[in-house]
């Protein structure tokens, strides 16, 4: 069975000093992890509510649009895997596969219920200490036929069942059917090529109504 993980605005809400403490532990050089905080330190906004400008102090969170940020958060996610020690998930030629990742996609795989139950209570409550929450509305989970019937809950938080999920832009279901999977393509393609046309007709237009003044 597979649990689709899902966290509520996750990079900006992971502690920079969990991250700052995870590059550390990884091996980044003293010199580069005090640069890094230097960068995300004494960070600001301002906004105006109500025609009053407020200045707001960033306390957390990697800086959105950086480059850098996608590997600070992987960082700070490894650290938290580290700690969970999993060894339930299915035996593939001798090793243990129980997750996948990419950023902040993250599937759990397991065989039963229970193991998957007790893997997201652990994954909840390694993150809740970095500062990232579980977004338990879009977090989801479907099974095969060979998993009993039975429910999964966070902090007595029902999970949804579903029968297929878009992962990294493709459509995953326990039939092993491509059907809905290559329906979903096209669509996408489609949508894709009315959005440039749409993009082609508007330079087309503007290019037709541009007076030559000289």
């Amino acid at each position: 069975m597979l649990t689709f993980v899902d966290y509520e605005k996750a990079f900006d809400t992971i502690e920079i000093n969990a991250v700052l403490q995870a590059i550390h532990c990884q091996g980044v050089a003293d010199d580069y992890v005090a640069l890094i905080q230097e960068l995300n330190s004494s960070c600001s906004t301002d906004i105006t509510l109500f025609y009053r400008p407020l200045h707001i102090l960033v306390a957390r969170g990697v800086k959105q649009g950086d480059t850098i940020s996608p590997k600070l958060f992987n960082a700070g996610l490894e650290e938290i895997f580290k700690k969970l020690n999993w060894s339930s998930g299915i035996n593939i030629y001798g090793e243990r596969l129980n997750h996948l990742r990419f950023a902040d996609d993250i599937v759990i795989v397991g065989e039963t219920i229970e193991e998957v139950e007790e893997m997201l209570r652990e994954l909840n409550r390694e993150s809740a200490r970095v500062g990232l929450r579980m977004n338990r509305s879009k977090t989801e989970w479907m099974k095969n036929c060979q998993v009993g019937e039975g429910n999964i809950k966070i902090v007595s938080e029902e999970i949804e069942e579903v029968n297929s999920y878009v992962y990294l832009g493709h459509e995953i279901t326990m039939e092993h059917a491509i059907s809905r999977e290559l329906s979903h393509q096209r669509k996408a393609a489609w949508a894709l090529f009315h959005e440039s046309s749409e993009s082609e007709i508007c330079d087309k237009s503007a290019e037709s109504h541009t007076v030559d003044t000289r």
